[in-house]
């Protein structure tokens, strides 16, 4: 089902060469084909092979180690650069993350700017002292990790005055929060969903949110679905892109 899913998207995806949109293009330009490796990316992997060798048991996890629930759960390095060059090029003031384990993502959308002040969210008590201690290893201060029911948690945060200029969902939460989370965004913020193909709730989510009356412009990678809130753009747009790379006689 994965392999029809991606053969699906990449069949319908467009390269930056057929890309109209200028907000779209200097996406495709700066952020999904932006090559530029940081320094953040080599400590981020480190701690990747660190955290997959944990053999301490998972409470309630079937005696999965965390090491086995991290390889399991944790995105890949492709993904995790794209997701720092997202937050290094919009440069977002503050951020929510639903969901965090293990903490790969977390990195790194947090560390192209240790300002950035980020909310992670995560449910599982059992797992969140051994993310405390790799963030404090690792110098993310930034990251501040709250621990309990994530609907509970992140109702919280659409409750207070202030609105959200980045949200990125690895979790899902219900539909009534994600409809609560959509109106508190920013104009020129950004919601992210990780691995929207992944399975069926995650993909119904996605196209959910695709069609909420906020939403105005959609950028669909495969691996993130990213929501745009921009009050410019008079009529919906949903976009699939993949580097140009993936199909050279685009260009032609």
């Amino acid at each position: 089902m994965a392999l029809l899913n991606y053969l699906q998207f990449y069949f319908k995806a467009s390269t930056k060469y057929q890309v109209h949109s200028p907000f779209v293009y200097d996406f495709v330009e700066n952020v999904l084909e932006d090559k530029r490796q940081y320094y953040f990316f080599k400590t981020i992997e480190q701690y990747r092979k660190l955290i997959f060798k944990d053999s301490r048991p998972v409470k309630g996890k079937q005696q999965r180690t965390i090491g086995a629930l991290a390889g399991a759960k944790g995105i890949d390095k492709a993904t995790g650069q794209l997701l720092f060059r997202l937050v290094h090029h919009y440069k977002p003031s503050a951020a929510l993350l639903i969901g965090t384990f293990p903490g790969i993502a977390a990195l790194y959308q947090s560390t192209p700017s240790y300002k950035m002040p980020v909310a992670a969210l995560e449910a599982d008590n059992t797992i969140a002292p051994s993310l405390q201690h790799y963030f404090k290893e690792i110098g993310a201060k930034n990251v501040h990790l709250q621990v309990g029911e994530l609907d509970f948690l992140t109702t919280a945060f659409v409750q207070r005055p202030s609105q959200l200029p980045y949200i990125y969902i690895k979790e899902l939460p219900s539909k009534e929060v994600v409809k609560r989370l959509l109106s508190k965004c920013t104009a020129d913020g950004c919601l992210v969903v990780e691995n929207p193909y992944e399975s069926s709730p995650r993909l119904s989510l996605w196209n959910w949110i695709k069609e909420n009356e906020v939403v105005t412009l959609t950028i669909d990678t495969y691996s993130l679905g990213l929501v745009f809130f921009r009050k410019e753009q008079k009529e919906k747009a949903h976009f699939k892109l993949i580097p140009s790379s993936y199909k050279p006689w685009s260009v032609f």
